[in-house]
């Protein structure tokens, strides 16, 4: 079977009217917390000094570059968005790929730059999330385990559906732009032992890579045929053959939007169901001056040394990868929010203390349901000689346990008010609640940068 073909097929016909109206609204919510955390994003060194190097390349004013009163070429525009949606670990995932980072400023870029409406937007994003999510899960574990970066790599093809979808490619041309941005899927997890941004990098390759490979396309261009699927395609090189078949199962019937989630603190996924558990046993009363130990019983995935260790990071990201970092500053703080990682809170003393005495390992019946469940325990010793227990079988912000609307909306507010003002932030959310009326969506691309008063 040739599922890259079936894939460009399928992303090449959606419509906003083919598609469910649940699926429209989750996709809303998607992309307004994508567009909230690339403003906060923004602000960071790494977005900064990717911006100035952007700005000294210069490039037409095609498109908006979120948190700044700028515009630049498509390809950059996609590129900067995408680095800054990834720069504070609070963007959506799936069960291996963030895909909103890269997928949302991809469409969106091209979408401003064509004057397409709200509904095309829409309809862009939800094709590349199904690329980039299929791709990751028929990757697999292997694909992950080989030292690669599914926000790097399976984003690339997914930003380039989107892009496709966005420039109205038919299926033959989006295939080509699959196939030219496969073989520019790259992202190593090196940045996992160090903490450097390469991590946050990686989004805005995939981003740029995925809009470069459908310009490309449209002009003409012939990517390569089965760029998935093939003898020496990307599930051959970069995994151990995958299962193809997950690219296709169930196509038009689930849509990976639907299962990708919304995270609500601003650390890896792999953290969050430990966060949650320990966020409940404050709420019971546990007081952190109490505990002797934690046991953190987790899948195995969670167990490599960057999310186990249980010394002191030395990076705000070392620190948002590491379970007993998380769990020790909820516990003191009762929160834990964007302040928890900055270079101050990485020198606190009682959570320093804390951290020492948190201990994870792998349980093999969590193992064995990962990745269809994230199951977490913690057993918690304190000084009295007693012990409580806490389970979950999925952390909060996923389909079994969403955030809500008004969640999703609060994040964005608290994300964005120091850029955009309270009234900029009310204006993006109604724009966004209605997107699939907006005629044009260079009217909310305005608002992310500055230039309209919203």
């Amino acid at each position: 079977m040739c599922y890259t073909h079936s894939l460009a097929e399928y992303t090449t016909g959606l419509t906003a009217q083919t598609i469910p109206h649940r699926v429209q609204f989750k996709s809303k919510l998607n992309i307004l917390d994508t567009l909230g955390v690339a403003l906060c994003g923004s602000c960071t060194p790494h977005a900064t000094a990717a911006f100035a190097t952007a700005e000294a390349l210069g490039g037409e004013k095609q498109a908006s570059v979120i948190g700044r009163a700028a515009q630049t070429d498509m390809v950059r525009a996609a590129f900067l968005n995408a680095l800054a949606a990834h720069s504070i670990d609070f963007d959506d995932a799936h069960k291996f790929v963030h895909p909103g980072a890269a997928i949302v400023p991809a469409a969106l870029s091209v979408c401003e730059h064509m004057h397409r409406s709200g509904a095309v937007f829409m309809a862009s994003v939800i094709a590349g999330y199904e690329v980039a999510v299929r791709t990751s899960l028929a990757a697999g574990l292997a694909h992950r385990k080989r030292g690669y970066h599914p926000t790097g790599t399976c984003n690339t093809l997914g930003a380039a559906a989107a892009a496709a979808h966005a420039l109205g490619l038919d299926a033959a041309k989006t295939e080509s732009a699959l196939g030219i941005a496969g073989c520019q899927a790259a992202g190593l997890s090196q940045y996992r032992l160090d903490g450097s941004a390469n991590k946050h990098l990686h989004a805005g390759i995939a981003a740029q890579g995925g809009v470069l490979a459908a310009l490309l396309a449209n002009n003409g261009f012939h990517g390569t045929k089965n760029i998935l699927e093939g003898e020496l395609g990307f599930l051959a090189v970069l995994s151990d053959g995958g299962k193809p078949s997950l690219l296709t199962d169930g196509l038009g019937a689930t849509f990976a939007v639907e299962g990708t989630d919304i995270k609500p603190y601003p650390s890896c996924r792999q953290t969050h169901g430990a966060i949650d558990l320990a966020l409940e046993a404050i709420k019971q009363g546990l007081r952190p001056s109490d505990i002797t130990r934690i046991d953190i019983d987790i899948y195995e995935y969670a167990t490599a040394k960057w999310h186990a260790a249980n010394t002191p990071p030395e990076t705000g990201l070392q620190a948002m990868l590491n379970i007993p970092y998380c769990v020790a500053s909820a516990l003191e703080e009762g929160s834990l929010s964007l302040c928890n990682f900055d270079q101050a809170a990485l020198g606190n003393q009682n959570v320093k203390e804390l951290t020492s005495k948190i201990f994870v390992k792998a349980d093999p019946q969590m193992t064995a349901v990962f990745p269809e469940k994230r199951c977490v325990r913690l057993r918690i010793s304190t000084s009295d000689g007693s012990q409580r227990t806490l389970e979950t079988d999925n952390p909060k912000g996923g389909k079994e346990h969403p955030l809500t609307q008004d969640d999703v909306e609060n994040k964005f507010r608290l994300l964005t008010k120091s850029i955009l003002g309270l009234e900029g932030s009310e204006r993006v959310i109604q724009l966004i609640g209605n997107l699939e009326t907006l005629p044009d969506v260079g009217a909310l691309a305005a608002c992310l940068c500055g230039k309209a008063s919203c």
